[in-house]
């Protein structure tokens, strides 16, 4: 069983035999038959490589084609509880966006769900028209946009970085945060400020955990 917000390893056998490991968020679950990954392809900046095992799956990885997948690992999995939640993600935390807020219109549309995303550009936006429509099927459902340059016409989304210093929030929100380690930072010490408790904020890190390491013992997240 794939709980929402959970991650599988994909093991791809490389050109020159070289086997390689990489963790994708199950961005999807709707079907019910089928397991959706979304994979951002990585490029090098200043003279490092392109992302061997992503440059493959979007280069040579065809239908049909089999990959070896683990089973499902993660804790960061949304109680089933009737208290409001705030999905906040930058980049590629929109694909543990999309299950739960998925999972939230099957089994909970009554529940209050705010959606808050930041990326460099709406066309570095992924998903975004999928949550959207998803949302629609939730009672109360909100969703924010920030993007670094803003497309001209578009009155909807906010210029910048992601501010949820104004983001009206309910007294008892679950915060859940997805993203690269400085927007979560960011928002989770906006929302310290504003009297969210720590014990309500949890985060997804993709990668080795070394913010915990640094947080005091105060701080330890929830």
């Amino acid at each position: 069983m794939i709980n929402p917000g959970q991650y599988v390893s994909v093991f791809v056998d490389l050109p020159g035999g070289d086997r390689q490991p990489r963790q994708y968020t199950v961005s999807s679950t709707s079907s019910g038959t089928r397991l959706q990954i979304t994979v951002s392809r990585v490029r090098g900046v200043n003279g490092a490589p392109d992302g061997r095992v992503s440059s493959y799956l979007h280069d040579h990885a065809a239908v049909g084609d089999p990959l070896d997948v683990s089973a499902p690992a993660g804790d960061f999995v949304v109680p089933e509880s009737g208290e409001p939640l705030l999905l906040a993600s930058a980049g590629t935390g929109i694909t543990t966006v999309l299950p739960i807020v998925e999972h939230i219109a099957r089994t909970q549309p009554e529940r209050k769900v705010i959606v808050a995303h930041a990326d460099r550009t709406a066309q570095d936006h992924a998903l975004r028209s999928t949550v959207l429509h998803v949302g629609r099927q939730i009672d109360d459902f909100t969703a924010y946009t920030w993007y670094e340059s803003v497309d001209p016409g578009d009155h909807l989304s906010r210029q910048g970085l992601m501010d949820l210093s104004d983001v009206e929030l309910p007294d008892d929100i679950q915060v859940f945060t997805c993203g690269p380690l400085p927007f979560m930072r960011q928002a989770r010490s906006t929302l310290l400020a504003r009297g969210v408790p720590a014990s309500r904020i949890r985060y997804e890190v993709f990668g080795p955990d070394l913010w915990a390491a640094q947080m005091s013992d105060a701080e330890t997240p929830g």
